[in-house]
């Protein structure tokens, strides 16, 4: 959620603040290597990331641990990655469709290069709706098997209020 200044990002899975950022900004566009969110403690708990501009910094809730506080420049990739990007203009259009009572431009895109030592290829299919991103496709061009599909759930425009953007937990921003 965010209001163009602040931004509050909830992981409903519990996982940690740094697999959130991995599967946004992983060279092959496929997200972490998956793992069991079991494996992580969350007992149920969602992570959560706020941020203070006035400070500059965010503050991370994450299940079992103390919070931690970080730039937040450092969570702005997740929270970009719900808006259509300044480079979507090398984009394909590939056709119509809708998605969450909107309709929607269905995009597709390539990208190659290196990772870990290794070439890789990427096939993107996107789904756009105005300015926001509403699903985004990605499949490895040498093994179609390794995929990840990310879709928006719920999307709400109108007011965000100071409570939208405030933890749900106790906190002082200092």
């Amino acid at each position: 959620m965010t209001d163009g200044r602040h931004f509050r990002i909830q992981d409903d899975d519990g996982r940690s603040a740094q697999d959130v950022l991995a599967d946004v900004t992983g060279a092959r566009g496929l997200g972490a290597a998956a793992h069991t969110v079991a494996a992580s403690g969350s007992a149920g708990r969602p992570t959560e990331i706020l941020s203070d501009p006035a400070t500059g910094l965010a503050v991370v809730h994450e299940p079992g641990r103390a919070h931690w506080w970080a730039p937040a420049t450092r969570f702005l990739p997740v929270v970009r990655q719900l808006f259509v990007p300044s480079t979507f203009s090398a984009w394909q259009p590939v056709g119509t469709g809708a998605r969450l009572g909107r309709l929607t431009t269905e995009f597709a895109s390539e990208v190659s290069g290196e990772a870990d030592g290794r070439a890789y290829s990427t096939r993107f299919r996107w789904s756009a709706a105005g300015p926001y991103l509403l699903s985004r496709q990605a499949q490895d061009c040498a093994s179609p098997g390794i995929s990840v599909t990310v879709e928006v759930t719920d999307i709400a425009e109108g007011v965000v209020t100071a409570a939208d953007l405030t933890s749900r937990r106790a906190v002082s921003w200092r």
